[in-house]
């Protein structure tokens, strides 16, 4: 058994309340997979075969929209699990997942999860509890794209990258590999609108942008502009 991996997933949600034999078991089932910088682990389309979690690195989840635009809807990091919705709602895949750096993770066949589920219960419960997550994440989102404003929205969106990369709020400034596409694209806005909202917050010395990256300088002030968020 990989023990310090085990140890490390214990506070992660596929794996909470799993005692380390359970964890054991899991993990042990499951094979690693690394994924070069830029390599997908699946197309928008495919038949689900399996299911990962990132143990290091960072996944970007996009969809190719009825026009046939790209959107990114979401970035990946350690102790994510990708693809459990299409897996068991027995439906194709609905996005793409891109690794944005190399990428490690942990990976099950549908056959090999199902039936770690029933030799580990709480596993199950886990799995539901981040597909009901994710859903909520989603809605939210949706509810935000259609009642507020869109420097509230990229405020917020920018916040809880920051959330992400930095929980306990320590590091600051805190740099973001996020491109001004990237951010209109999480935001439900235009790429015009996030590179004038950026600039003016950068003349505001609330962020400093660059090409690829956001260095948040004055997170108390960017949560004030986002109003009251939970990071998702």
């Amino acid at each position: 058994m990989d023990r310090e991996m085990c140890n490390s997933f214990g506070q992660t949600p596929l794996f909470a309340g799993l005692d380390e034999g359970a964890r054991g078991i899991v993990i042990e089932a499951g094979r690693k997979h690394v994924l070069d910088c830029g390599c997908s682990l699946w197309q928008q389309g495919d038949v689900p075969a399996i299911i990962a979690v990132v143990i290091d690195g960072r996944l970007k989840k996009t969809m190719i929209d009825a026009h046939g635009a790209q959107k990114t809807l979401q970035f990946m990091r350690r102790g994510d699990l990708a693809g459990a919705a299409s897996m068991f709602g027995n439906f194709s895949r609905p996005t793409t997942l891109r690794a944005t750096v190399a990428t490690e993770l942990l990976c099950w066949s549908a056959d090999r999860f199902s039936g770690l589920m029933h030799v580990v219960p709480q596993l199950a419960i886990n799995v539901l509890g981040i597909v009901g997550r994710q859903t909520d994440h989603l809605l939210r989102r949706l509810h935000e794209a259609t009642s507020e404003n869109a420097d509230r929205r990229i405020a917020r969106i920018v916040l809880r990258l920051v959330q992400e990369g930095d929980p306990d709020g320590e590091c600051v400034p805190i740099e973001l590999r996020i491109s001004r596409q990237e951010l209109a694209e999480l935001s439900d806005t235009t790429l015009f609108t996030v590179s004038r909202t950026v600039s003016a917050w950068n003349r505001m010395l609330i962020l400093k942008a660059g090409r690829g990256r956001l260095t948040v300088i004055d997170p108390a002030r960017l949560a004030g502009l986002a109003g009251d968020v939970r990071a998702h």
